[in-house]
């Protein structure tokens, strides 16, 4: 798939959590979720992959730019656990 901004979440009984959001050019490889850096953090706070789910926002032909512009909307509302962890490491 082209172009998109996605979202993990896990189930947390009746409900699910956006634990992290992410941007992409191009998400063609199998593996492309499996082999990202946060993947560990993921399943930590999902508690296994089969309580992890995706959901893709296609944005065919947007430019990074526009792409962040959704994303920085989405972590500022929801401030992702998994997100949060990564600009701690980075700061």
């Amino acid at each position: 798939m082209g172009e998109v901004v996605y979202l993990l979440f896990r189930r947390a009984k009746d409900r699910f959590e956006i634990i992290h959001a992410g941007q992409a050019d191009k998400t063609d490889a199998a593996d492309f979720f499996t082999k990202n850096e946060g993947f560990k953090c993921w399943l930590q706070h999902a508690g296994s992959e089969s309580n992890l789910y995706l959901s893709i926002y296609p944005m065919w032909n947007s430019q990074p730019a526009e792409r962040n512009a959704v994303l920085a909307k989405i972590l500022s509302r929801y401030k992702p656990i998994c997100n949060e962890s990564e600009n701690a490491g980075s700061s």
